[in-house]
């Protein structure tokens, strides 16, 4: 069997920002529990969706569930 070399991409001074994928979750307490203290991300901020939110027809959403939007990060090459 042959070693495979793999190239290191180093990440911007500002480390990684997780923003693009939408993942639903039941429970947000529980996810923010998972992402901040298990995978060390830090929690950039959380919104009300407007009834007006393209979610609601991409993800079949009934009118009246309220939904709220979470945005987290990394900065592991901060010191």
């Amino acid at each position: 069997m042959k070693n495979k070399t793999y190239q290191l991409t180093v990440l911007p001074e500002d480390g990684l920002h997780l923003k693009r994928p939408c993942l639903v979750i039941k429970n947000l307490e529980i996810s923010l529990n998972l992402y901040q203290n298990i995978l060390g991300f830090k929690l950039e901020y959380i919104i009300d969706e407007k009834p007006t939110s393209y979610l609601y027809p991409v993800f079949r959403f009934p009118p009246e569930a309220k939904l709220k939007f979470a945005a987290s990060g990394t900065s592991i090459f901060r010191s």
